[in-house]
Parts: structure tokens; C-alpha cells; sequence
């Protein structure tokens, strides 16, 4: 199941949020009230990224990539 891509908010490597997308715990990408560029990767219910909550702003495939790898089951 992918995740809803929303806003993209100018954000330049769009392949970086279809992986992203294709995460499972991956719920949400949109950029809406962001600076340009930039996006949230909003998580599903029982996940977290490492110290971060349920939500993190991102700004080039590193940043999407280092989320990605940081995102912990939560109970």
C-alpha cells in the first residue's frame, strides 16, 4: 500500500518520495506550509522515526533516505 503524495512543495527528486511512498510505515508526504523544497514524511500509527515523532521534514534524497532508515516500531 502506498502513501498519499501530496504537495510536493518543489521538492526536486521526485524518485526519492516514490520510494519513500512505497514504505510501509510511510502514511503521508506533503509539503503544505513548508519552505520550498522541503516535505513531511508523516508515519502511520505504531511507528516513529528515531526521536522525531510521527513526522519529519525533508529536503533532498540524504534527508529521505536518513528518515527512512531512522523509522522504529513503536508500541
Amino acid at each position: 500500500m502506498s502513501a498519499i503524495i501530496g504537495d510536493t512543495n518543489g521538492f526536486k527528486p521526485l524518485s526519492a518520495l516514490r520510494k519513500a511512498a512505497k514504505h510501509p510505515a510511510v502514511e503521508e508526504i506533503e509539503g503544505g506550509g513548508m519552505d520550498d523544497g522541503r516535505v513531511f514524511l508523516h508515519l502511520r500509527d505504531g511507528f516513529a522515526f528515531s526521536g522525531e515523532g510521527k513526522s519529519i521534514g525533508v529536503s533532498d534524497a540524504q534527508d529521505v533516505k536518513d528518515a527512512l532508515a531512522s523509522i522504529e516500531a513503536i508500541g
